[in-house]
C-alpha cells in the first residue's frame, strides 16, 4: 500500500519537479460565453478545443481583456471583431486563424506566436501598440490593407511561406529587424509614414516594394536580397542599403528617391540594377561597386556622372562617363559615328584620360625617332654650329662640310623637337622623309592639343 502511494505521489509531482507547465483543456464554447457576458478571458497554458468563433457575436465586440498566452488554439475566427482592451496571444500556437476586418483598439500582443496555418489580417486595424516580434508564420500570412497606428514590431519574425502587406499603412513606422522571408514578400503600395527598418533581414524570395511610399527614412542596412528586389515606382526620402547583399535583379525603374545610399554593397555575379527613368537627387555608391551591374541607359549614366561631380567624387565621375561612352559605342552600328568614337576612345579616353595622349605622344616620338635612325631619313648638317667653328687664319681654307648620319639618341632628340615644335637646324631631312617629318608635326599638334584639353579639364574642376 505504501509503495502504491509513493508511485502516485511521484506521478503527480513530476510536472512540478521538472519545471514543465501542465496543459489544461478548455472548450471554445466556454470562452465564447465569457466574452458574450463581457467577462475577461485570461488563460495560460491551455488547449482550446473546438472551433473558436467570435465573429458571430452580436455585436462582434470583446469588451474586456482577452488573453490566450502559451495556449494551443484550433482553427479560430475573429473576423470583424473589435477588441476594446488588450488582446494577447503571446507564445500561443494558432492553427488557421482569421482576424480579417478586426479592430484592436488597445495593444495587440503576438510575441513568439506560432501561426501554423494560414493567417488573415486583411483590413485589420491596429490602433494600439502591436507586437509580432519573434512570431513564426508557417503558412501564408496576409495583411492586405492593414492599418498600424502605432509602431509595428516584427523584429526577428519568420515567414516560411509568402507574406502579403499590399497597401498596408504603417503610421508610426515598422521594424522588421532580423526578420526572415523564405517566400515572396509583397509590400506593393504599402505606406511607411515614419522611420522604418529592415536591417539584417533576409529575403530568400522576391521582395516587392513597387509603388510603396516611404515618407521618412527607410533602412535596408545589411539586408540579404537572395532573390529579386522590386522598387519600381516607389517613393523614397532617404533609402539606405549600406552593407547589403544583392544576388538578383534590383529594379528601381521610375522610382523617386531623394537620397540613395548604396555603399559597401555586395552584388552577385549576375545581379543587375535597373535605374531607368528613376529620379534621384543624391546617390552614394562607389562606381567600382556598381560597375558591371547597372542596366545600360544613357540618361542614367549621365545622371550618375553629374551626381558624382556634385559629391566631388571626380574619379567616379570620370569612370562612369568613360564606361557610358564605351557601352554607347558597343551598341552603335558600324558607321562614321562609331569610327569617331573609336578614335576618341583611343586618343584621349573620351576626354577624361590625360594619360592617353601623353602615352601616345611618347610612343610616337620613340617610333618616329627609330624610323629616322633605321632608314637614315635625316642627316646631321656638315656645317658646324656657331660655337663649334674653328679659329682659322685668313689664309686657311675651311674644311669641306660633309653631312653625317646621326645616332639613335640624336634621332629621338630630333623626333621630340619635331613633335613639340620645329626641328633643329643641324639636322636635315633626306628625300621623301621630309613628308614623314610633316606627318609627325601634325601628330604632335594634335596630341598636344588633346593633352592640354583633357589635363585642363581635370585640373580646372
Amino acid at each position: 500500500m505504501i509503495k502504491e502511494l509513493f508511485v502516485a505521489a511521484v506521478i503527480l509531482l513530476t510536472p512540478i519537479c521538472s519545471g514543465e507547465q501542465p496543459m489544461w483543456s478548455v472548450d471554445a464554447a466556454e470562452i465564447w460565453q465569457q466574452v458574450f457576458a463581457g467577462e475577461p478571458v485570461q488563460l495560460e497554458n491551455f488547449v482550446v478545443t473546438g472551433h473558436l468563433n467570435l465573429s458571430n457575436l452580436d455585436p462582434p465586440l470583446v469588451r474586456a481583456r482577452f488573453s490566450l498566452v502559451n495556449c494551443t488554439v484550433a482553427p479560430s475566427d475573429f473576423t470583424g471583431v473589435t477588441f476594446q482592451d488588450l488582446a494577447d496571444f503571446s507564445g500561443s500556437t494558432l492553427d488557421a486563424a482569421s482576424f480579417s476586418q478586426a479592430v484592436f483598439a488597445d495593444d495587440a500582443g503576438f510575441y513568439d506566436t506560432d501561426f501554423r496555418g494560414p493567417v488573415d489580417f486583411n483590413y485589420t486595424r491596429f490602433e494600439g501598440y502591436n507586437y509580432f516580434a519573434g512570431a513564426l508564420f508557417e503558412k501564408e500570412a496576409s495583411f492586405y490593407d492593414a492599418y498600424f497606428q502605432e509602431f509595428a514590431d516584427f523584429g526577428n519574425a519568420r515567414f516560411l511561406k509568402g507574406c502579403l502587406f499590399i497597401k498596408a499603412r504603417f503610421i508610426d513606422g515598422a521594424g522588421f529587424l532580423d526578420s526572415r522571408f523564405d517566400g515572396s514578400a509583397n509590400f506593393m503600395g504599402a505606406s511607411f509614414e515614419s522611420f522604418s527598418s529592415f536591417a539584417d533581414a533576409v529575403f530568400n524570395g522576391t521582395a516587392y516594394f513597387g509603388l510603396a511610399h516611404f515618407v521618412d527614412a527607410i533602412q535596408f542596412r545589411d539586408v540579404a536580397f537572395d532573390g529579386d528586389a522590386i522598387f519600381g515606382l516607389a517613393q523614397m526620402d532617404l533609402a539606405e542599403f549600406n552593407g547589403s547583399t544583392m544576388a538578383g535583379q534590383v529594379n528601381f525603374k521610375s522610382a523617386s528617391i531623394e537620397s540613395l545610399l548604396l555603399e559597401n554593397v555586395s552584388f552577385g555575379r549576375d545581379a543587375k540594377v535597373n535605374l531607368r527613368s528613376a529620379k534621384f537627387t543624391r546617390m552614394t555608391t562607389p562606381w567600382q561597386e556598381l560597375r558591371g551591374h547597372l542596366v545600360y541607359d544613357g540618361a542614367v549614366y549621365l545622371a550618375l556622372a553629374r551626381n558624382y561631380r556634385d559629391l566631388e567624387w571626380f574619379g567616379d565621375a570620370d569612370w562612369c562617363y568613360f564606361d557610358y561612352r564605351q557601352e554607347n559605342r558597343r551598341q552603335k552600328a558600324w558607321g562614321v559615328e562609331k569610327v569617331i568614337d573609336y578614335l576618341s576612345w583611343l586618343s584621349c579616353g573620351y576626354g577624361v584620360r590625360p594619360s592617353y595622349p601623353l602615352i601616345w605622344s611618347m610612343t610616337l616620338i620613340a617610333l618616329f625617332g627609330l624610323a629616322f635612325f633605321l632608314t637614315g631619313g635625316i642627316r646631321r648638317s656638315g656645317q658646324p654650329a656657331q660655337d663649334e667653328k674653328p679659329n682659322l687664319d685668313r689664309h686657311q681654307e675651311a674644311p669641306i662640310a660633309v653631312p653625317t648620319r646621326p645616332g639613335i639618341r640624336d634621332c629621338i632628340y630630333f623626333s621630340a623637337l619635331i613633335f613639340l615644335s620645329t626641328g633643329p637646324l643641324e639636322f636635315l631631312p633626306v628625300g621623301r622623309y621630309r613628308y614623314l617629318i610633316i606627318m609627325e608635326g601634325i601628330f604632335g599638334w594634335l596630341f598636344m592639343a588633346l593633352l592640354f584639353v583633357t589635363l585642363g579639364r581635370v585640373m580646372i574642376r
